[in-house]
């Protein structure tokens, strides 16, 4: 709905809507969980969906481009209106299927640059997060948590609003505080880089793994902006004049 209307049976009428499919190997019917994914050009949306009846514990996280919405919503009106809408507008077919996983149940995204980093709950208490590039290609996820009794994550999370370095987790009875981050726990710059995390990179001066607000007044070495597939070459030059190279091909 366009929210900038003046009158609320205005925004009402504004409501655009259509119908989403997943997946094409399988049908999963059933929203289990969704969010919006920040970006600068149109509007991604995430969900996570399941099969109904059958198959219970598989799900599917599909991303759609919802950008271009045009449909209707069938009996959907404002009060001063004579006719309810139809539904119209097709169906939208997901951008990508990006991870299939047993039994999903929430999810939560960021974005650093042209990287999409996902954080996905399950129903037996694991907290995954999965980085995606700009053609949304994944590197390996990577479980942040796991409760040791396998009480289900609830379907809302929410970022630390101050520095989103931590995100709520609601289990039953249960609220937990966990880091989004694990730069410190890659030693040497191979690990780094090969972990392919967008908030991690090499702190040259200090020689660890961290963040790039924890590597202040010194040369920061990240993984490339845009692509899996970029090639990193780094140069540094020190006050003596001699020369340090990084290369990772």
């Amino acid at each position: 709905m366009d929210n900038s209307k003046g009158k609320k049976s205005e925004i009402i009428k504004s409501l655009q809507a259509s119908s989403i499919r997943c997946c094409s190997d399988k049908v999963c019917p059933v929203l289990v969980a969704c969010t919006v994914i920040p970006s600068v050009n149109g509007v991604i949306w995430a969900g996570v969906f399941r099969p109904q009846n059958q198959d219970p514990e598989n799900s599917a996280l599909a991303l759609y481009d919802i950008s271009n919405v045009r449909g209707q919503v069938k009996g959907f009106c404002a009060y001063d209106e004579k006719q309810c809408g139809s539904e119209s507008g097709g169906e939208l077919q997901p951008l990508s299927v990006v991870f299939k996983y047993s039994s999903m149940s929430a999810v939560a995204a960021m974005r650093i640059e042209s990287w999409i980093v996902l954080f996905i709950g399950t129903s037996y208490g694991q907290l995954i997060k999965l980085v995606l590039d700009e053609k949304f290609r994944q590197v390996c996820p990577t479980v942040l948590f796991k409760s040791d009794d396998e009480r289900a994550v609830f379907t809302k999370m929410h970022f630390d609003p101050v520095d989103f370095k931590h995100i709520y987790i609601a289990l039953k009875k249960q609220l937990r505080r966990v880091s989004v981050i694990q730069c410190a726990k890659y030693s040497t710059l191979k690990d780094c880089r090969a972990a392919r995390d967008p908030v991690c990179g090499w702190c040259v001066n200090t020689h660890r793994c961290s963040t790039q607000d924890e590597c202040s007044n010194t040369s920061w070495v990240s993984i490339p902006k845009n692509s899996l597939e970029t090639q990193l070459f780094s140069f540094q030059m020190t006050e003596n004049y001699s020369r340090k190279a990084d290369i990772n091909i």
